[in-house]
Formats: C-alpha cells, sequence, structure tokens
C-alpha cells in the first residue's frame, strides 16, 4: 500500500525558502509502506503520520504529540502516532524547532477531526496528518496559510481546527491584585489553561492557547471574591477569538477614588484587547518588540531606542510616534542588544522618562 503526496512549487520564483534545504522544488513523496487500517486497534483508538510539505518552515516540533525536529520533506516513517486517550490532547502547538516560534495552534483532537471528517470513523483506520500551506503568505504569492490536515483511507480530507493564543496582563497601577476568570458561551470553564488566575500589578500569564469562534467573557474581579460575576470590576464581553491569531489582554486604569483625569478622560479600570501579538520573532537572531501606551496620567508620547554603547548624544529611532494612552504598536523584529528608551511627549525631544532595556540576551523572544 502506497501513498503519493506532491508538494513543492511549481515555479520557485517569488517563494520563500525558509525550510533550511534551499528547495522548493515541485515533487512526489512515494509513501511506500502507507497503512490503511490496523486491526489490533480497539474503539477510540487512531494511528497517523505526519508529513511536513510546508516549503517555508524549517525543522518543527509538536510538543503534545510527542514529535521534535522534523525536517521539510520528511514524515514520521513507520513511527505512527498512537491517538487514544490523553496521548490525542484536544489542544496542540506546531511550533519551530530552534526559536519555539509558534507557527499554528490547535483546538480540535485529531481524533474528533477524524470523526467530523467522516461521519464516525472505523476504529481500526489509521491517517495521515499532512502540515501544508505557507507560515507566511505574504511572502510566498500570498498563497493559502499554514494549516493541518488529516488525509484518511477513503479519501476524506479534513482541517484541524484551529485555536488561538492568549496572554493576559496586569498593567493597572492603581488595580490592586486581582481574579480572572472566563466563561465559553455562558459556561463555566477550567479548560482554558492558567483561568482562573491571581495577577498582582506586573504580573502576566503565559502564552495560553484559547479556542476560536465561540463566545468568551473574561471576568475580573478583587482577588478572594466568591462570586466574580455578578461581583466583577471588569467585565469583557462577547470576545471571539479568531482561528490562527495570537492576542494580549491587557488590563489597565485605575480604581482611585479621585483619579487624575486631566489628561486622559476614561482612566476607570477596563481590559484593552491587543489583536497583533506574536509569542516569537520567525527569524532566531531578532528580537519581537510590541509597544503599549498603559499610563492613565501621561499624554500622547513618541518613543525613541538607542543602543547603550553610543551614548546620551545619540537621538536614536522613533520606534513609536504620537501613541495614545491604551495605544498599541504592531509587533517589529529589533536586533537583540541593549538600548536606552526615551519617552517623551508627543512632538518633544525632551524626555520624561529614560530607562534601560536590556534585549541582548533575548535573542529568539518577544
Amino acid at each position: 500500500t502506497a501513498q503519493i503526496v506532491a508538494r513543492g512549487v511549481l515555479n520557485p520564483g517569488g517563494f520563500d525558502s525558509a525550510n533550511g534545504l534551499g528547495t522548493l522544488a515541485f515533487t512526489l513523496d512515494v509513501i511506500a509502506d502507507a497503512l490503511e487500517a490496523d486491526p489490533q486497534l480497539g474503539d477510540g483508538e487512531f494511528r497517523a503520520r505526519v508529513l511536513h510539505a510546508v516549503t517555508d518552515a524549517p525543522e518543527v516540533d509538536i510538543p503534545e504529540l510527542g514529535l521534535s525536529a522534523v525536517p521539510y520533506g520528511a514524515n514520521t516513517g513507520e513511527t505512527y502516532l498512537e491517538l487514544n486517550g490523553g496521548v490525542d490532547p484536544s489542544a496542540f502547538n506546531v511550533t519551530v524547532s530552534a526559536t519555539m516560534a509558534r507557527v499554528g495552534s490547535f483546538q480540535t483532537s485529531v481524533a474528533g477531526a477524524f470523526d467530523a471528517a467522516a461521519g464516525g470513523v472505523p476504529a481500526d483506520v489509521v491517517a495521515l496528518i499532512v502540515a501544508n500551506g505557507f507560515v507566511d503568505p505574504s511572502a510566498n504569492a500570498n498563497g493559502a496559510g499554514f494549516d493541518l490536515h488529516t488525509v484518511l483511507p477513503n479519501g476524506t480530507v479534513a482541517a484541524l481546527d484551529r485555536a488561538a493564543r492568549v496572554q493576559i496582563i496586569h498593567n493597572g497601577a492603581g488595580v490592586p491584585e486581582v481574579d480572572l476568570w472566563a466563561t465559553l458561551n455562558g459556561e463555566d470553564v477550567d479548560t482554558m489553561d492558567q483561568l482562573p488566575i491571581t495577577l498582582n500589578f506586573r504580573e502576566a500569564t503565559g502564552f495560553f492557547t484559547a479556542p476560536s469562534g465561540v463566545r468568551v467573557d473574561i471576568y475580573v474581579a478583587l482577588a478572594g471574591e466568591s462570586d466574580p460575576q455578578a461581583n466583577a470590576a471588569v467585565t469583557v464581553d462577547d470576545l471571539s477569538f479568531e482561528a490562527g491569531r495570537t492576542y494580549r489582554l491587557v488590563a489597565v486604569g485605575t480604581a482611585a477614588d479621585a483619579p487624575d483625569t486631566s489628561v486622559n478622560s476614561n482612566v476607570a479600570p477596563s481590559v484593552v484587547v491587543i489583536d497583533n501579538a506574536t509569542e516569537a520573532p520567525m527569524d532566531n537572531a531578532q528580537v519581537a518588540l510590541q509597544l503599549f501606551h498603559g499610563v492613565t496620567d501621561a499624554p500622547a508620547v513618541d518613543l525613541f531606542a538607542e543602543r547603550s554603547n553610543l551614548g546620551d548624544a545619540a537621538e536614536g529611532a522613533r520606534i513609536l510616534d504620537g501613541a495614545t494612552y491604551q495605544a498599541f504598536s504592531a509587533p517589529f523584529p529589533v536586533s537583540p542588544a541593549d538600548y536606552v528608551v526615551s519617552v517623551t511627549a508627543d512632538a518633544s525631544l525632551e524626555p520624561i522618562v529614560r530607562a534601560s532595556l536590556l534585549a541582548e540576551a533575548l535573542a529568539g523572544a518577544s
């Protein structure tokens, strides 16, 4: 039994080869030892092998499935994944081996995708999981984005559902310790990793996988509140995370009885949804930097950065221009180095504050 899989591009011009092998050429992979079924498998048990066919992705890991350093053009060979119970997680991630940059997050178990595709799959089915599309479609003739598809022996092809990635940050200088809770479609949930959680000012969760395409409500209540939904200080209603996107939710504002509103009128506690975040740069030699204005009593600001070894005389590059309270930038790559960062009022060169950004050791981080 054999499977023949086409991969690569017909005309490499205009396409990015970031797979580490320097080849994009169209080819046919012949998997000569394919299996259609395994009679030793029981109910709820599945087997699958994985093929990496993404031309602009280097070696990748799928930690939750026990896979590491799978190179472009390779499949897992005779190492079929035994998918049953806890071995087939309901959420998993594909990451670049060298940098841990996240290529994609998925929220449907492989077995679940089999069932959805075929309306009930025989217990002994063996499938092929194909990684396809482009990590960066804009550098590849605006082709299809990265995805995973399962191919069943009967010819059914099904995409695995993409998930979102979320980080929550407590940046409300005037807000005490808080608990954060979530509901999905109105129901309490404890399956979103890291929620519920308690955070102090200047604390954050790590990035976690969150379901896409469902209604998510976030409740922020004072720590220890017995009924956080009824007595929430801040509620973010009807969030819907888009599949494949990365978010940061930033709690801002002040709970002071008489807050300073001379600069910004609305400084009550709130949550800002940053919908263009990234967890890591695709280039392992860079640092992905994103900027956010979360100071309630500061006007619109500019931000300058200069290499720390250039001295104070260097004005540096303007990396944020006229940012108002709660504004955020798109992530952008910078060289890993130590910088002096100056924050000025918009259109001014007089620093409000100067600080060090120690990024020399942060290559590959965001």
